[in-house]
Order: structure tokens, then sequence, then C-alpha cells
């Protein structure tokens, strides 16, 4: 979506998603700023944290009303998919679990997921959606 495609609530979100992370020491990359410049981007929010046992990427449509959580190993990876319209409670989650989430250790962190967005909450594997439950 471009950036001046976009509701006031959109760009709201977006830019939450830049202040939470950044904040909490995820990198944005170049997309972000192609979008900020008015170019179309797919995910209009696209940023990069690393800990000891994994990368991991958070991707957010606006207009889809999708974040895409993906945590990476050196062998494997995983990736969440999550619909929600308000980022705020999910950024915190993810912020929190940010320093131990890896391809082992997602458990905790997913539950607090699944327990805030109990219908959109997904794991994304072989080019399907598979609706997480407790």
């Amino acid at each position: 979506m471009r950036k001046d495609e976009m509701t006031a609530e959109q760009l709201r979100q977006v830019a939450l998603a830049g202040e939470v992370l950044g904040a909490a020491g995820w990198v944005g990359r170049e997309t972000n700023e192609l979008f900020e410049r008015g170019y179309w981007m797919p995910d209009e929010a696209v940023y990069d944290y690393a800990n000891p046992q994994a990368e991991l990427v958070f991707l957010y449509s606006a207009q889809a009303r999708w974040a895409d959580i993906i945590v990476a190993g050196a062998y494997d990876r995983l990736n969440f998919v999550v619909g929600t319209a308000d980022l705020a409670p999910l950024l915190a989650v993810l912020v929190a679990h940010q320093r131990t989430l890896s391809l082992l250790h997602y458990e905790a962190c997913m539950r607090e997921v699944m327990r805030l967005y109990p219908t959109t909450t997904y794991l994304y594997q072989e080019n399907e959606l598979f609706r997480l439950t407790e």
C-alpha cells in the first residue's frame, strides 16, 4: 500500500510499530524508507532483531491487517501470522519475549498472542494458514 492511500489509523499503527520496535532495538529495513517516500509496499513496516538463538522478523500489512512474526534459526523457520488492526498488545508481547524467542522457545510467546487474538493467530507453513488454538 502507498502511504497516501492509508487512513490516519493505519498510519498510526505503522508509526507505532516503528516506535515500539525501534526503542527495543529492532532495525527497520530499507523498504520502510521507500514506503515513507511514497512507494507502494506490500508490508508497510518491516523490522529485524537478532538474539543469540534466532533471527526475528516482524512484518505488518496495514491493508490486510496482518502481522507476520518470523522466527528463523540455522536450519528452519517458523512464520506466525496474526490478524489485528491494533498492534499495541502484539508489540508488547513480542518485545517482552524478543531475547528468548527461538525455534525451541516460542510456546510462551505464542500462548500470550493466542490469548490476545484467539481467532486470528496462525502458523503459515507450505503456503497454508493453520489456525493455532490452545
